[in-house]
Formats: structure tokens, sequence, C-alpha cells
């Protein structure tokens, strides 16, 4: 078999997937969402940029943190893409060299295709941030770009001989257990918050040697590893429930993915039962109807559903902070777009639980449940809304004009998108 004709196959293959769902992604309200994200991020940057160099504003040392986090937020994204099935334990069965000899290696080599795009895209976000706080210089940014991008193939080349029985090289230095977060803590957040303050905040001369370096003994390193490796293709074995298990996440984070703003076909729904929000949820059913109750609790243990709405929460409040200073029309808009938004997240949850036939065979009626489940949405509303309101508590224009915009959207969605979304669920 040729395993790497096999690998651009499967990619083939999962583009094609990808593209499917990205047709369900891609609705009407994803794309308003993001032309009203990208036009206050637009926003945000020409208030930030209206201030000059020579600023106050600019010289606090919290824009060099934050530009350093965000970095390293950076290198977190780009997984190794294996494309394996829970299949191929057997179909493989006997092939472990051909795996790691040649299947292996493709992927490592489009995953860091793919990683390389995300650091430079996380670069290019930050880049008038960085000209402002003086970090312009040509030479730091390449030895930067340069940096990450060397330390995410480290990162990939790890995350690929965990799929191994044992490590290939010799020199795997083991300090801690492999999977555990100490492990996770230190090659994804310790080294490389070293290596890159060495770039950022350093003369330039300590950047450039301190890069040249890095890069060297990477090169030496990657050599002396291929050339070892080459001699004991046949000692290497696959650890087919390790790297399964690793396909199966980079799967299920996809369809999390495209689940935001769309219903995917594979989608899955797992429930969770969240302790620390027991007396909360007792305050909301407590002496509601059946169905009410029904819903809410689904809604509050919704592995999907109420995570995504706590996010858009927080990214509506931190949007209402930073553009405290722009139109009130914005601040309206956000509340508006976040209502909306919230309200189509939640409204597939009604379809989901008529589904169970135990559900259908309630002696309530469907005109009371459509009922109970507005009011579920319509206090959702409410609760939203006022949370949005808790990010202009000092500012009693936006204030107001927060209120304004989420209050016409829950009455917009209450007499006209609900009342329709939901007679259409027979």
């Amino acid at each position: 078999m040729n395993f790497r004709k096999i690998y651009w196959q499967r990619l083939r293959q999962a583009q094609a997937v990808n593209v499917k769902y990205l047709r369900f992604l891609f609705n009407d309200n994803f794309v308003m969402f993001l032309i009203i994200f990208f036009g206050l991020v637009l926003i945000a940057f020409r208030i930030l940029l209206s201030h000059p160099n020579s600023s106050p504003f600019w010289q606090t040392g919290w824009w060099q943190y934050g530009s350093f986090v965000w970095l390293i937020i950076g290198l977190q994204f780009g997984d190794l893409v294996t494309l394996i099935k829970p299949a191929d334990r057997l179909f493989f069965l006997g092939n472990d060299r051909d795996m790691v000899r040649h299947y292996l290696p493709e992927a490592l080599r489009f995953s860091y295709v793919l990683a390389v795009v995300w650091q430079l895209g996380f670069v290019l976000a930050i880049s008038p941030i960085l000209v402002r706080i003086g970090i312009d210089n040509p030479i730091i940014v390449s030895a930067m770009i340069a940096f990450l991008c060397s330390y995410k193939l480290v990162l990939l080349m790890q995350v690929r001989e965990k799929l191994f029985l044992r490590p290939r090289s010799d020199f795997t230095v083991v300090i801690f257990e492999r999977g555990t977060l100490p492990e996770a803590m230190l090659y994804h957040f310790l080294y490389p918050a070293v290596g890159l303050g060495l770039v950022m905040f350093m003369p330039t001369t300590i950047s450039v040697i301190f890069t040249a370096c890095w890069l060297a003994l990477l090169g030496l390193i990657w050599l002396w590893h291929h050339r070892t490796s080459r001699l004991k293709w046949d000692s290497y074995a696959m650890n087919w429930e390790a790297t399964i298990q690793h396909a199966n996440r980079h799967n299920r984070r996809l369809e999390r993915f495209y689940a935001l703003f769309a219903e995917t076909p594979r989608q899955e729904r797992l429930v969770r039962r969240r302790a620390y929000l027991d007396p909360l949820l007792h305050w909301f059913v407590d002496g509601r109807p059946v169905n009410y109750r029904l819903f809410i609790t689904r809604f509050f243990r919704s592995d999907t559903i109420l995570p995504i709405v706590f996010r858009l929460c927080l990214l509506a409040d931190l949007i209402l902070i930073n553009l405290s200073k722009s139109s009130i029309i914005i601040s309206a808009t956000v509340a508006a777009v976040v209502v909306f938004l919230v309200d189509f997240q939640i409204l597939p949850l009604f379809a989901d639980t008529r589904q169970n036939l135990w559900t259908r065979i309630l002696p309530i009626g469907i005109n009371r449940q459509r009922s109970d489940f507005t009011q579920i949405m319509l206090n959702i509303n409410l609760t939203v809304t006022l949370v949005m309101l808790l990010a202009n508590i000092f500012m009693p224009v936006h204030l107001i004009a927060t209120a304004i915009g989420g209050l016409l959207m829950i009455a917009f969605m209450r007499l006209f998108y609900i009342p329709r979304y939901l007679n259409k669920i027979q």
C-alpha cells in the first residue's frame, strides 16, 4: 500500500466534508455576525491607533505583556492532523513501519503548513500594536516569527512521538509523565514563554544570537534524529489507542467549531451535570410546570449550548467595555446581535427535546410546550441583557442604549421569529 497516497486521499475527503460543513456555517446569521464583528474590530483599532506613539497610553507595560500572551496563545492553535479512523487498527495491522515512515511524515508536513499560517495570522493581527509599542524592527519581527514557527514544529513532533509505544529518539528527556498537565504547562507555556521573552524584550543582538543558536540546535537535533531513525524503522510500533483518541479529539473540536453557529449533521449532544449550578437551576425551576423544568434542565446541562451562551456574553461585555467611547449605536447593535445569536443557539433545543419519544407522549399539548419554551427564551434573553448592562454600569448613556438594543431584539424574537420557528416543528 502507498501510505502517502492514502493520506492525501483522506485529506481530500476531509476537505470535502469541511466544504459541506462550511455551507452550513456561512449562513445569513454567521455572515451578519462576521460583518459586525470585523466592523467593531476595525473601530477598536482606529480608536487605539488614534493615540500617538509617544503617548503615555502606549508606554505602559500592559501592551507588551498582552502581545506576549497573545502570541503564546497562538502557539496552541494548529494540531497534528492524522485523519486516522478507528478501523485502521485492523486494516493497517502489521504495517507500523510504513505508517511511521510514510503516513505520519505526510501528516506532519501538512499540519506544519497549517500551523505556520496560524502563527502568521496571530502576528499579523497585532502588528499595528507591535509597531506602536516599539517592536517594529524587521530583524526582531523576523526572529520572533522564526522562533514561533520553529517551536510549533517542536510541539507537533512531540505530539507525533506520543503516537508511538515508545519515543523514537534516544535523547528524549522525560521530566513528567507523558500526557499530564505539568508536561503540557512546561512545553506549551513555560518553555515558549522564556524563548519568546528573550526574542521580544532583549536587545537586538541578544535576540538574533538566541534565535540563531536555537535554529542551529534544532537543525542538529533533527539531523541526528533523522539519521538514527533510518537505522531503526522496524523497531517502531504504533500506539493505536492513543492515535485513535487523538484523531477523535481533533474531529470533535472541528465539529464543535462548526456547531457554534449552525447545526451540523454529525453534531454530538452530550449531557453534563454542573453541580455548582444546581442552586441556580433550582431557583429557575421552583414552582414551574413540568415541561418548563425539562427544557431549562436540558439547557443547564447541555455540553454545547450553555458554554456558547456564556462565551457570547463574555465577548459582548469585552466589546462593550473596549468601545465605551464610541457611538451609542454600536452599543445598541452589539446588544441586539448578541441576543439574536443566543436565541439562535437555544432554539434547536426545542426540536431536539421533541425527538425523544417519551417527550412526545407526555399529556401536554404542543401549544403548551411552545408557550413554556418561549417563556424560557424570554427569561434567558433578559438575563443576557442584564449581563451586558453590567459592562456599561458606569456609563448611563451607553447603558440606556444597550438596554434599548437588547429589549428591541427580545421583542422582535418573541413576537415574530420564535413563534415562526416553533410553528414549523410538529
